[in-house]
């Protein structure tokens, strides 16, 4: 049936209605949905600006916090300074008094003496001339050193002792008279008492200083221990006595002595195998021996025979004019390895894995620190705008960089504290300070660096990261172990570096050489006190970033930052090489070991602390172990963590929301302002690059110099010679 017209137009009317309809329906729909989009948006935005502000106060919480506490550890550190004060003066007063009752009893000692001696006056009587000439020995004291017993009597002694006016004792404590010349303080004022030729061996002794000062006595017998490679000489062979309770041998008697400890030497190798030069010898109580030689030389040897150190004393002045030595000294391992050197200009530290440190002391008050021909720093003072800073140029394999360090007094003592370059805004602080939302794994990519290979049981990074820190902590341990191995293989790659030191033996380790057989890897219980001290580090660069964005605000003191992390159970990442003393014995530290804090107070309070080894690699000190460390190196410590913080900060800033990481937001990203009020970069020191090689081929040659002239039979020419009349007081 056809349908009208009419009816056909309405029914496509209908249809357009219906399909405007619902065109319309969808279009509000979608602004609907637009709407509803914006309105999430913004509410997402104003929970992270709440975040954000949240973390914030929560940061400047922690701020005053931080500043509470800061005021009472300055509260605490006033009082300990004032009880030290009042222990040292009455340690003082103690001395004073102690003093007193000293000279009280010298004196009435003197007075007994002298009683004695008239009373041994023989009851004939004498020619007046005679007589006169005996009261005036008696009074006077003698500066005649005392003959050897196979030295020939009566008129050669005089003739002698002008001679041996010329030598002096290594380590002398004689002060001498006032208005006397130096060779005559160091020689006829040591004063040594002796008796006749047939006098007893407890009669004989050495007096130190000046008349009326304490004398020792030789002892009457000695005993070695079981492993000495000499034979101890009769009591009639102890020319002297010593401070220590040892005796200082004849000419005769020292000679016998070095004869036996060069035979033993023939069987050993290294240095160890050179045979000893002639000399005076002095026989220690626990075995050691010292041997006073020509040309300023002095050997101190083990009972076993082996070199335990040698120093040479410089040209114009004899061992014995100084306590210590002001020329070469070197320290040598049971095998004969060096362990240290010390110049006139230059430290030499020699680590258990072949790496090699020299400080050198430059005559502008800068220094130069080397750990291989290609990496270490230079450190000078900058005085600019009446505000005192240390500058360090810093060369690696890779980079030349510039850190900056402010001076300040911490108990009495001056230490270098560490000044970031650069602030981050606080939202990039607050965003690396929380957890992320979901752990994160993350691919380091260090499989083919061969630090890595080497130390992959030591350290095993996070497979998953729940925070920032984490992963910063991670990242700083990484770079730690790296630098520590770079720093060992610039060393092994000089040419003029000395042969590769080896593991140390079991029979170097049981005498006086500590190592550990095994390492000792990273807890993840250690990581987390390494993100803590991370953590506070960034607490603390987050509010002087904030004192700096606030003229008026007042920051606090870089002085607490060691106090602040010097407490118990604190820990400490070791960033360069340290030799420090474990009981009777050495071991060594290398970058990447961590240290707890046990005592903040060591055995002295003002300039060290008492740590325990937590974690460490083989052939460094044994995990367990309790050192010693000055409080400088501590800082050292913090100094390069914070540094690497800063490192890691950047690499965490540049790299979010890549390889895996999230995304900081917007206002994180800002980029960081200069820490300087002037914004000026610190500018490198040029020249520095060949300044660290320098410094590497110094220590080579003094090396050699020194080992060349040790054994030499005739003394060197730019040294006095020693005579046999040296005496040691050790």
């Amino acid at each position: 049936m056809e349908i009208p017209k009419t009816n056909k137009a309405k029914l496509v009317n209908v249809k357009k209605s219906a399909i405007l309809g619902i065109l319309l329906t969808a279009v509000l729909a979608f602004h609907s949905l637009r709407a509803q989009s914006q309105t999430q948006s913004q509410t997402a935005a104003q929970q992270q600006q709440e975040q954000q502000l949240r973390a914030a106060e929560h940061l400047a919480a922690q701020q005053r916090q931080a500043e509470q506490q800061r005021q009472a550890q300055q509260l605490r550190e006033q009082k300990q300074r004032e009880q030290l004060e009042r222990q040292a003066q009455q340690q003082r007063e103690q001395q004073q008094t102690e003093q007193k009752q000293r000279e009280q009893q010298e004196r009435q000692a003197a007075q007994q003496d002298k009683q004695e001696r008239q009373a041994e006056q023989p009851s004939e009587p004498q020619p007046r001339e005679r007589q006169d000439q005996h009261h005036a020995n008696a009074s006077a004291p003698s500066h005649t050193h005392r003959r050897p017993a196979d030295a020939p009597s009566s008129s050669s002694s005089t003739s002698s002792s002008s001679t041996s006016s010329s030598t002096s004792t290594p380590r002398s404590h004689s002060v001498g008279t006032s208005g006397s010349s130096a060779a005559t303080s160091t020689s006829t004022s040591s004063g040594h008492y002796v008796g006749t030729p047939g006098s007893s061996a407890a009669a004989r002794s050495v007096r130190i200083g000046t008349p009326g000062s304490r004398t020792f006595p030789a002892p009457a017998s000695l005993s070695l221990p079981r492993h000495s490679v000499y034979k101890l000489p009769p009591a009639s062979s102890f020319a002297s006595g010593t401070f220590d309770g040892g005796a200082v041998l004849t000419q005769t008697a020292s000679g016998q002595v070095l004869s036996q400890v060069n035979a033993a030497r023939t069987k050993m190798s290294g240095i160890n195998k050179h045979a000893l030069p002639a000399g005076l010898v002095t026989v220690h109580p626990d075995g050691h021996l010292t041997l006073v030689a020509s040309g300023g030389r002095r050997f101190n040897l083990r009972p076993d025979g082996t070199l335990a150190s040698l120093s040479r004393a410089p040209a114009g002045i004899a061992p014995a004019a100084t306590s210590v030595p002001l020329g070469s000294v070197a320290k040598f391992a049971p095998s004969g390895r060096l362990r240290s050197l010390r110049t006139r200009n230059l430290d030499i530290q020699y680590g258990p894995h072949g790496s090699r440190t020299v400080v050198k002391r430059l005559p502008d008050q800068a220094s130069l620190v080397s750990y291989g021909p290609h990496s270490g720093y230079l450190q000078r003072t900058i005085v600019q705008n009446n505000a005192t800073s240390v500058q360090r140029t810093y060369v690696t394999q890779n980079a030349t960089y510039v850190r900056t360090y402010t001076p300040y007094s911490y108990r009495g003592v001056t230490l270098l504290t560490y000044v970031p370059p650069y602030y981050y805004s606080p939202a990039f602080y607050g965003w690396v300070y929380y957890p992320w939302p979901t752990p994160v794994s993350f691919k380091w990519g260090w499989r083919g660096y061969p630090w890595h290979g080497i130390y992959r049981v030591y350290f095993i990074p996070m497979p998953l990261y729940p925070s920032p820190v984490l992963w910063m902590t991670d990242y700083i341990l990484a770079s730690t172990l790296a630098d520590g191995y770079d720093q060992q293989q610039d060393y092994s790659d000089d040419p003029n570096a000395a042969a590769p030191v080896t593991m140390p033996n079991d029979d170097d380790s049981s005498d006086q050489e500590i190592y550990a057989q095994t390492s000792t890897p990273i807890t993840p219980a250690l990581r987390a006190e390494i993100a803590a001290e991370v953590q506070q580090d960034l607490t603390a660069e987050n509010a002087a970033a904030t004192y700096q964005a606030s003229p008026d605000a007042q920051p606090s003191s870089p002085a607490q930052q060691l106090s602040l992390d010097l407490q118990p159970d604190r820990v400490f990442l070791v960033s360069s090489l340290l030799t420090v003393s474990l009981g009777a014995g050495t071991c060594s530290l290398t970058a990447g070991d961590i240290l707890q804090v046990v005592d903040p107070s060591g055995s002295n309070p003002r300039l060290t602390a008492l740590l325990s080894v937590a974690s460490s690699k083989r052939g460094d000190c044994p995990a367990g172990a309790q050192v010693e460390l000055y409080l400088q190196d501590l800082q050292d410590m913090d100094n390069y963590l914070r540094a690497q913080t800063d490192d890691a900060l950047a690499k965490l800033h540049s790299t979010q929301g890549q390889q895996g990481l999230p995304a900081a937001p917007q206002p994180a990203l800002a980029p960081p302002t200069p820490s300087s009020t002037d914004n000026a970069a610190p500018t490198p020191d040029p020249g520095v690059a060949s300044m660290l090689a320098e410094a590497q081929q110094q220590a080579s040659q003094e090396e050699t110099n020194l080992l060349q002239s040790a054994f030499a039979s005739n003394p060197p020419t730019n040294a006095p010679a020693n005579t046999a009349t040296n005496q040691e007081e050790q």
